[in-house]
């Protein structure tokens, strides 16, 4: 059954991670043994990404992965350009 949810479902990190049944210890099996990052919902679940799961189990090394917010990759912002725009604007 394909999912159409960015994120797996409870019963899904269930069965991912049976026999375990408490959150804390699925989360902790899913980030030490399989190597998905893994955040926890507010009732302590584990909140996996589906993209990340894929990826982690075709073997796609982390440093592949898209960017997750790091500042540090990001585009910085071209100033001049910027500022030559809003010239031209205040021109016209």
């Amino acid at each position: 059954m394909e999912s159409s949810s960015p994120f797996l479902s409870d019963a899904e990190v269930a069965d991912l991670c049976a026999p375990l049944r408490r959150g804390a210890a699925q989360a902790r099996y899913l980030r030490e043994r399989l190597g998905v990052p893994v955040k926890l919902k507010p009732n302590g679940r584990p909140l996996v990404s589906r993209m990340l799961l894929e990826r982690v189990l075709a073997g796609i090394p982390p440093n592949h992965w898209p960017d997750r917010g790091d500042s540090r990759s990001a585009p910085s912002l071209d100033v001049d350009a910027y500022l030559r725009h809003l010239a031209k604007r205040n021109r016209a």
